[in-house]
């Protein structure tokens, strides 16, 4: 978390001093009253089909987190679009779309590279679960961002999923020391 606080203070430092940043990407709240309709249409089949590959494949206990701290899940789905969600996609959307998305001129190209770093960035978990639905998110957000172009509607997406991951039981995965 410290090494995460650096990068992302550092990040915030260069594109509060360039220029050409837009600085209501860091917000853009007409985006979430316009696109939150979508992504929770995109999210609810998604999420669904999720939670049956993970009770198909049954790799943790689905609803185990939830049932046991039924008042920290609950907190955690209410302030996850906050913290982790909002800097990391300050960090994997808003800094690297504007700081890197000159050199890929597609813009599916530029989310999925996007998708790259953040399930890089998830390596120190040391499991693949982790770093492959990091990746899927990491496509979903960056879509959501290149449309939006807004770190809030990407956060409350990233929210929802950070939810949806610890309620079907795989919290601990993203979690160092929960397992």
């Amino acid at each position: 978390m410290p090494l995460k606080a650096v990068v992302l203070a550092a990040a915030l430092v260069v594109l509060w001093r360039d220029p050409s940043f837009d600085r209501r990407s860091l917000l853009r709240l007409e985006a979430v009253r316009s696109g939150w309709r979508g992504v929770l249409r995109r999210f609810v089949p998604l999420a669904t089909a999720l939670g049956l590959v993970f009770w198909l494949l049954a790799p943790a206990a689905p609803f185990a987190f939830a049932r046991r701290h039924p008042a920290q899940w609950l907190a955690f789905a209410v302030f996850a679009p906050v913290v982790p969600a909002y800097p990391e996609e300050c960090l994997f959307r808003v800094f690297f779309f504007h700081r890197y998305g000159g050199l890929f001129g597609n813009p599916r190209v530029r989310v999925a590279a996007s998708a790259l770093a953040f399930c890089l960035a998830h390596l120190y978990l040391a499991n693949a679960w982790a770093v492959g639905l990091s990746f899927l998110g990491g496509l979903l957000f960056g879509s959501t961002y290149e449309r939006s172009r807004s770190a809030a509607l990407t956060s409350l997406e990233h929210g929802l999923w950070a939810a949806a991951i610890f309620l079907v039981g795989f919290g601990p995965f993203f979690v160092p020391g929960m397992r």
